[in-house]
């Protein structure tokens, strides 16, 4: 028994020091693996059409994000909670119970995943060509006042050995991002390095994007200053220095076919997103290593496409769920988004299903009545003191001078709504229809003043009636201005000189 116990002691004074120095060995030369995660990536086809001047305000990503009114004064969101951020930068501004509601329950998104709002262009903040740290403190601030887990955060123009950046990223649990002609500063390398040296944390994401010069040989017009020659060679820099423990994302754009096909062959890319339907056409999981594959749809921001990805330690990425989603003006008129003020975690087509229950509550098979400018005012007040002035406005006068102001064949284009139950009356004089205002061109508003009432800042406008209120067509013009009554007229010449300017709702 004693000679069994003393072997014991010299297999265990034997055994412990080997144990310990193979759980060391291991631990540094262990294979990584991931913790298993859903995670929903959401992406513009172009991310450098995000300030596309040719789409104006409302075309684009860039044109959305800049609708929402807490993001005029960030200081007002970095330094209040999020209602009373809304509040303060625009004290009109408050939540409807619908808006709460849909707030309070978008902590889970569906497929139980968190959501990387990928955004090449961060400066659209400030619609500077960079983004200041302050800047940048205060959004990813107003982004955790309501649940978004994960956020992109462009590096480019920081500093990215400072503390405050690291902090910043850490608390905030961001994903690095750079474009891929930066790597060779090791821009975002260098920011996961840093971490490693100080406590070990580094992003679970790394995001790049490459864009050639194949666009402007194209004519395609893209802003952007990071167009290289050779992408295949500029990833293979990248991967040679990739860390094991990230995923690692590659966004393309502009690649000629012979360019993707040589990205397509490269090792190590986890999910490869394309921003031109034209090259990444299937939604698919190569396996054996190679990247999954989505397409972001047309090349110039006017649709997003989510993507549900599963990132499993055993299996790797794979694809739970896409979509396309189109950015109409129909879809930025939706109460919900505009007050939420971000996409958070809630589908794009949960917002269109709450959208359209707002819609059902109205009786459309009603005579959809005028409502006059004064209705028109309360909200529009810039748009109706440029109308003011116009020759619209004192179209009355010109049929009064003429002494003409109650003949039937003049009113129809003097006036607003001239014949209609609720339109233009001969016999008041001081009708608030008189002149071209507002419905003349943009159709009887009653539907639109019923959603805007209460709570309520917004209400859609495409679909109210049968002129659409948003799609100011030619016909609606030349059905007064045409070449018996005007002579030779310009449909597009004549329409800037009607343009009220309303950079905020331009859709309105």
């Amino acid at each position: 028994m004693t000679n069994s116990s003393g072997l014991l002691r010299i297999a265990l004074i034997a055994i412990v020091p080997v144990a310990i120095v193979g759980y060391i060995l291991w631990l540094m030369f262990r294979p990584f693996t991931h913790a298993d995660q859903n995670i929903a990536i959401v992406f513009t086809a172009n991310t450098h059409a995000c300030f596309d001047p040719s789409e104006g305000e409302s075309g684009n990503l860039g044109g959305i994000l800049r609708r929402i009114p807490y993001m005029v004064e960030l200081e007002a969101v970095a330094d209040a909670g999020f209602e009373q951020s809304l509040a303060k930068a625009n004290p009109r501004y408050k939540l409807n119970q619908s808006a709460r509601d849909t707030l309070a329950n978008a902590s889970i998104p569906s497929n139980g995943v968190e959501v990387v709002l990928w955004l090449d262009c961060g400066s659209f903040i400030d619609g500077s060509s960079s983004m200041k740290l302050a800047e940048s403190e205060a959004y990813v601030k107003a982004m955790d006042n309501f649940g978004l887990a994960v956020v992109n955060l462009g590096v480019n123009e920081l500093k990215v050995d400072s503390p405050e950046l690291y902090e910043l990223t850490k608390k905030f649990r961001l994903v690095v991002s750079a474009n891929v002609e930066n790597i060779s500063s090791a821009v975002s390398w260098g920011v996961a390095d840093y971490y490693e040296a100080e406590e070990g944390y580094y992003p679970d994401l790394f995001i790049t994007g490459v864009t050639t010069a194949e666009p402007v040989r194209k004519g395609t017009d893209i802003l952007s200053g990071f167009m290289i020659e050779n992408p295949a060679a500029a990833l293979s820099r990248v991967l040679a220095n990739a860390r094991q423990d990230q995923y690692v994302i590659v966004m393309v754009n502009g690649l000629s076919d012979e360019e993707l096909r040589q990205v397509r062959e490269l090792e190590g890319i986890d999910i490869l997103l394309g921003m031109e339907q034209s090259q990444l056409e299937s939604q698919t999981d190569g396996g054996n290593g190679r990247a999954i594959e989505l397409a972001a749809g047309e090349d110039r921001g006017r649709e997003l496409v989510r993507g549900d990805f599963r990132f499993s330690a055993k299996e790797g990425p794979s694809l739970l769920d896409s979509a396309y989603i189109r950015m109409t003006s129909s879809f930025v008129d939706h109460v919900t988004l505009q007050e939420l003020g971000w996409y958070v975690s809630v589908t794009f087509m949960e917002l269109q299903a709450a959208r359209d229950r707002e819609l059902a509550r109205i009786d459309r098979n009603k005579i959809v009545d005028f409502v006059g400018e004064q209705s028109c005012m309360s909200c529009h007040a810039d748009e109706s003191e440029s109308h003011a002035g116009s020759r619209h406005a004192t179209s009355m006068d010109t049929l009064q001078r003429q002494r003409a102001s109650t003949n039937s064949l003049c009113l129809p284009c003097h006036s607003t709504g001239y014949g209609k139950p609720t339109g233009h009356r001969m016999e008041i004089t001081d009708s608030h229809i008189e002149g071209v205002s507002c419905e003349a061109c943009h159709g009887p508003g009653e539907l639109h003043v019923q959603l805007v009432q209460g709570d309520q800042l917004t209400g859609p406008m495409e679909g109210l009636n049968e002129l659409g209120l948003t799609d100011i067509s030619e016909q609606t013009c030349t059905s007064c201005h045409n070449d018996i009554t005007d002579g030779n007229w310009d449909f597009a010449a004549n329409l800037r000189l009607v343009d009220h300017d309303m950079p905020d709702q331009k859709d309105h």
